[in-house]
Parts: C-alpha cells; structure tokens; sequence
C-alpha cells in the first residue's frame, strides 16, 4: 500500500493533461510539488529546463501520467529534484533523460522513484560541465531502450557526482553497446579529496554492456581519483560486458550476485582483459533466473533459490 501524495497540501499544483507542462514548470515556484494526474501529456513535448527544486509526482502510482520530455538541469544552487511516478518516453527522439547544462554550480540531490523511463537515444542521466551534484538516487524504476548513440547510460564527464545510488530497479536493453556507468576524472575536482561513491542493489540489469569493443562494455567505467563502488544482490545476465579495467577505478565489493550469461563479470578466463576487475567474492552464483519471458520485459524469476535470496529486482520476485 502506497500513500498518495494529497493534490490540496500547501504549495502544491494540481496538473492535468491538457495543461502545457513546460508553462507549469517554468511558472512554478521553487519547493512547489506539482500533482499530474494520469493521462497523456501531449500538449508540450521536448526539453524543461529545471532551474530550482521542484517536485513532479504521479498522483495513481498505477495509472502514471505519460510524459514526451527530457529534463535539462540548470543553475538553482543546492537544488533537490523528485521525479516519482511518471512514465518518461523519449519516443525514439529525444537524447538523454536528463542532463546537467549549467557550470560552476553546486547542485542538490536528484531523486527518481517509481518511475517507467525509456525510448531515449543518448544517456539517462549526464553531465559534461564544471560543477558538483551532490547526489542521484534511482529507485523502484523500470528503464528500457535507452541506447547510448553517442554517450554512455550513466554518464559524467566533466561534472562531479558525489554519490549515486541504484536500488530495485530493472534495466533492460539499456546502453546496449555503451558503459553502464561512466564517471571520469573531472578535472576541476579529481584529485581534491573528493570521492565517488557508487552503489547497485537489489537490481535486475539485462542486455547491458553488450558488444565486443573493450573500451565501451563497462558496468563500471569509473576514472575519478577516489571511488568507493559496491554491487550487491543483483542479478546481471545476458551481456558481454565486464565489471571494469582501469587502474583508477577501486575494486568494488561484491556480495551476492547472480550472472547468468555473463561470464565476462565474475570468469577471467573467458577473456584476457588488462586490469579486468572481476567479482572475487567468492558469495555470487551463476544460475538461471528463468525469466518468463525476458525478450518481451517480463523479467519475472522462476528459481527458487534466487527468490529466497532475494537477488534482483524486488518486483520480478513476487
């Protein structure tokens, strides 16, 4: 059971699908939280830029308003974003999901829950300038189709990501030939006794990673100075990929992991990768979740033992 966020609470805006979401976005006060109610939202679709914390929320966590956007993050300093709730389409045409475009600012916390997100053609989230963003969280989300042309799924460059956090949720065919997660040296922070901090748990990743190119099938493509990376209950399957292969990224811990058709993340004899970074843990398996029908999205586990374990995404475990 789910409480629904209440349409009539103090600085909150109730939204429908025949208003312009761009207009109610930009018109919004900064810490207004703004109700949508389901429906789809064709009246705008493209890029809204959020200057400001803001709260965007689904009020039928079942029936979530379907959104044709991306969101461009900018100035606001210290601002915090929510998106919950919503079914994000990119419709095949829009690059990335969210993006970081302004430099030299300190930005907040960008949380994603309950989100459906797909159908993009670059990143989910990125940021390529000079500034700090405190964290991104991801949580009880499905993404699907985001196909990395041109970028990475997870993908900061120049900007500096102090923390992400990956939990209960599902990837399926997200950046098929790309890395998963990409954090390079930021130049203007690396070295400064910043650190990165990474954790995936309880997450269902398929199709990732999953080309023959070294350089681009990394979950894990981490170069910033200091990081501190975990994966844990998670079941990854159907990739070519690997962990990761640089002598600046930390070796991550691993604890009970699942990899199925994945050799490639826990073998270091399938294929000889300099610094290849695999699961030592001595704690993962290699069984067969017996999805009921992954080519369709349907990554619902039939093996028992990864049930009683609670390995993967918690949705597909019920």
């Amino acid at each position: 059971f789910k409480t629904l966020v209440d349409p009539n609470a103090p600085n909150t805006t109730q939204v429908y699908a025949t208003d312009n979401l761009n207009t109610v976005i930009t018109a919004a006060p900064a810490g207004q939280i703004l109700v949508l109610y389901p429906g789809d939202y064709t009246v705008y679709s493209g890029s809204i830029v959020i200057g400001k914390s803001l709260s965007i929320i689904g009020y039928h966590p079942y029936d979530k308003p379907k959104l044709h956007v991306q969101f461009s993050l900018t100035t606001g300093l210290s601002a915090n974003v929510v998106i919950r709730d919503v079914d994000m389409s990119g419709n095949g045409a829009l690059n990335d999901a969210f993006r970081y475009n302004t430099a030299s600012v300190e930005f907040g916390s960008l949380n994603i829950v309950d989100c459906n997100i797909h159908d993009f053609t670059r990143s989910f989230v990125a940021g390529n300038v000079a500034s700090k963003v405190a964290s991104v969280s991801v949580d009880n989300c499905v993404l699907t189709d985001i196909v990395t042309s041109g970028g990475d799924f997870i993908d900061f460059r120049t900007t500096y990501l102090a923390s992400l956090s990956i939990t209960n949720s599902t990837f399926d065919n997200c950046a098929p030939a790309r890395d998963f997660i990409r954090m390079d040296a930021a130049a203007t922070y690396t070295g400064t006794g910043l650190t990165s901090n990474v954790v995936i748990d309880r997450c269902t990743i398929y199709g990732v990673a999953n080309n023959s190119t070294v350089a681009t099938r990394r979950l894990l493509y981490v170069r910033f100075n200091a990081n501190v990376l975990e994966v844990k209950n998670t079941i990854i399957a159907g990739s070519s990929g690997f962990h990761a292969n640089q002598t600046s990224t930390s070796q991550p811990t691993f604890l009970k992991n699942n990899y199925f058709n994945a050799p490639r993340y826990y073998d270091t004899t399938v294929e000889a990768i300099t610094n290849l970074k695999h699961d030592n843990s001595g704690t993962h398996t290699i069984l067969d979740p017996g999805f009921t029908d992954a080519a369709g999205g349907n990554f619902k586990v039939t093996n028992q033992s990864l049930i009683d374990n609670g390995i993967g995404d918690p949705r597909w475990l019920q």
